[in-house]
């Protein structure tokens, strides 16, 4: 009874084991696809601030012409509907966005990750999302001149509201799919090979203390007639 006991605990223990560590590693795995796919993103959408900041429309005699950045914006929106555009002052103030009514939630951004990404350090770099209180996400900024003077900068939320709402409604995907059951399935022939160890492990335990318990109660001679 004891060796069985002994057998059950460590097989519990290392399930147990063996669970978690699968779980943290699907864990880091969708954590790392998480970070590649925004890396891939930012990559993909570089330059595309600094084709907006180009753009003539944009400026009008003594500064921004807001109807055209608006009209902008939304064909750009239109076009794309993940990315959303901002124009931002030097400080990181929303000088001219085309949000819906309501849905702006900061007023100003942090800019040290646009220096960060115009410095052209290591991706994915993400930053305030000015729809949102508390979330950052990648994007893409580029510095804007009106007049031959900084006005500030573009600034593209490349993954926006459009984008987080197609992915809380999709099934996850091919890929994570796959790694889910590949756990599983490396869990499973684990937890199975971990048994059959334990077992084999205990057996001489097992066997000695049915003789034990066969001394106890038959003596001496039943050991002896067995030998």
């Amino acid at each position: 009874m004891a060796a069985a006991t002994l057998s059950r605990r460590l097989s519990i223990v290392f399930a147990v084991l063996l669970l978690t560590c699968c779980g943290v590693s699907a864990w880091l795995q969708t954590q790392a696809s998480g970070r590649h796919e925004q890396e891939v993103v930012q990559r993909l959408s570089g330059g595309l601030a600094a084709r907006i900041a180009a753009s003539s429309e944009l400026m009008a005699r003594g500064g921004l012409n807001q109807d055209a950045v608006r009209a902008l914006f939304g064909k750009l929106m239109d076009v794309n509907p993940s990315v959303e555009v901002y124009l931002l002052a030097p400080d990181g103030r929303v000088v001219a966005q085309d949000a819906p009514p309501g849905r702006m939630q900061r007023e100003r951004v942090d800019t040290a990750p646009i220096r960060r990404l115009l410095a052209g350090e290591r991706l994915p770099i993400v930053g305030d999302d000015p729809r949102s209180t508390d979330a950052r996400k990648v994007f893409d900024a580029a510095p804007l001149k009106v007049d031959g003077r900084d006005a500030g900068y573009v600034y593209v939320v490349l993954q926006g509201e459009a984008h987080d709402a197609l992915a809380a409604n999709v099934s996850v995907d091919n890929v994570l799919r796959t790694t889910l059951w590949s756990m599983a399935l490396v869990a499973l022939l684990g937890l199975l090979a971990g048994i059959s160890a334990f077992w084999l492990i205990t057996r001489p335990l097992r066997q000695l203390t049915t003789a034990v318990k066969r001394f106890e109660t038959e003596g001496i001679d039943a050991l002896a007639r067995e030998a």
